[in-house]
């Protein structure tokens, strides 16, 4: 939604869809999250950010990673794109990265090595 073309009465119409929208998506990760056991490590990414722009996204822009489960590190912040995601994800099922993959894991994510 452009802020700044779009009418009053449109904005607080889809600012109403966007609330509900973000509901329902709590709603499947709170179900995720009470089937999770021992055995399950839950990422969750966006590969956009929330930043209204028309045009292509050809460069970086803001995005969210949360990485849940057991021996993942508690409130680690860092810096990594929607291509470190594959590369995580091997590591974490005990598989070397492919040497194409443009990124590496993020072991630092973990409390210790897999």
């Amino acid at each position: 939604m452009d802020s700044k073309a779009t009418p009053e009465a449109k904005r607080k119409q889809y600012s109403a869809l966007e609330e509900r929208i973000y509901k329902r998506v709590d709603r499947f990760l709170e179900d995720y999250l009470n089937q999770m056991d021992d055995q399950t490590l839950l990422i969750v990414c966006s590969d956009h950010g929330f930043k209204y722009d028309k045009r292509q996204h050809n460069y970086p822009v803001d995005g969210t990673l949360l990485i849940l489960g057991k021996g993942v590190r508690k409130a680690t912040t860092l810096e990594a794109s929607v291509y470190n995601i594959a590369p995580t994800i091997t590591y974490a099922l005990g598989f070397a990265p492919a040497k194409d993959f443009r990124e590496t894991p993020l072991r630092q994510v973990f409390e210790g090595i897999i």
